[in-house]
Parts: structure tokens; sequence; C-alpha cells
């Protein structure tokens, strides 16, 4: 589902979805972002790389559990930019500026705008994949 938020004051707006960005991580440091209706394909060609076999759905549920994770979208307030973090992994740090003033963008409502003093709404459904 995506939610726009939108600030009370100026207007500006902002669009998140609010599953992130999940990802497989193989080899270390390399990410394959997955998405709906393409997610699963992109799970077992990766999985396949891993095991040198295709796998059977026992050891795609052990791949999945030990090799994915999720980068939600961040906009960092310092420099504006909008980033995929994963916060576990790769802190709370703009990988644009290094500022730690980061936000993930589907936690924006009730937060101050980017742009000027106002505050995001709470959100409105865009969107539901």
């Amino acid at each position: 589902m995506s939610i726009i938020f939108t600030c009370e004051k100026c207007g500006f707006s902002l669009e998140a979805w609010d599953e992130g960005n999940p990802y497989i991580e193989y080899p270390e440091g390399e990410r394959h972002y997955f998405y709906h209706p393409d997610g699963e394909k992109i799970l077992k060609e990766i999985a396949s790389k891993i095991l040198g076999h295709s796998p059977s759905p026992a050891e795609l549920e052990k791949i999945e559990a030990k090799y994915t994770r999720n980068a939600p979208d961040h906009i960092c307030r310092v420099c504006g930019e909008i980033s995929r973090v994963d916060p576990e992994k790769d802190g709370k740090v703009c990988p644009s500026c290094g500022s730690k003033k980061i936000v993930e963008l589907f936690k924006l409502g009730g937060k101050k705008c980017i742009e000027c003093p106002g505050k995001f709404s709470k959100g409105k459904i865009a969107a539901i994949s």
C-alpha cells in the first residue's frame, strides 16, 4: 500500500510504500531488490546461485530467512536525498551526505516538513498493490 504524506502548510508531498524495499543480499554487499509481481522469481534465481541448484520450498524458506532484509526509502533532512537505507545494516545515515538526520518516508506522518515549518499529514492511501 502506498501512502501520500502532504505538508499541511505548503502542500509539499511524498509517497511511501508500506513494504519498503525488500532485498536479498548475495554475495555480501550485492543487493537484489525484489517487488511484486517478480519477487519470487528473483528470490529463486539468487537461491539457485547460492545452492548451485534450483531450491526446494524448504530450502528457499531457509535462504530467505538468512539472506533477505529490507531497506525502506528514507529522506535526508540535510541534503533532501531519498535513499534506500537498511537501518539495521547501514545505520541511520544518509548515504549521500553522511547526515544522521534521516527519516523513513512511511513514518513522515505528523513530522516536520522538509520544505517549510509545517507538518506532514497523517497520510492518505494512494494505491494498493
